[in-house]
């Protein structure tokens, strides 16, 4: 299995914040690549920049794309749990949470700084199946 990428695994973090317990993202992580089938290899891999696992930082990026749409808050350093939007997404039984559907939400969602507000629609965002450290390569 190929990693997956981070609009990929944004419908299962959110079900993983469900249950609206505060979560740790490297908890995640583990649950996640466990719950994905994901091999040790898999989750060994280090992203082009060699410092983490490209795994990790496709969860912290759909975290943060997430949170930017308010479907995640992050109640302290390094921690996430669900919003009542998130909730009600969840209860709606997507088939998929991606880019798209978080555009559809209102607004263009990209991590970053910003307090959490999407921006404006824009042009397409770019791929995140690919990091652009990776796209150097």
């Amino acid at each position: 299995m190929a990693i997956p990428d981070a609009p990929s695994i944004m419908l299962p973090l959110l079900e993983l914040a469900g249950d609206n317990q505060i979560h740790r993202l490297p908890d995640a992580v583990d649950l996640l690549a466990d719950s994905l089938g994901l091999t040790d290899y898999e989750r060994r891999t280090r992203s082009s920049d060699g410092q983490s696992p490209r795994f990790y930082h496709r969860v912290f990026l759909a975290r943060e794309y997430l949170n930017k749409a308010g479907l995640l808050e992050n109640p302290g350093r390094g921690q996430f749990r669900i919003t009542e939007l998130g909730r009600s997404v969840l209860e709606s039984r997507p088939s998929r949470v991606d880019l798209k559907f978080l555009r559809q939400l209102g607004g263009s969602p990209s991590p970053g700084p910003g307090g959490g507000q999407p921006s404006p629609p824009s042009e397409e965002p770019p791929d995140t199946a690919v990091t652009p450290e990776e796209a150097l390569q």
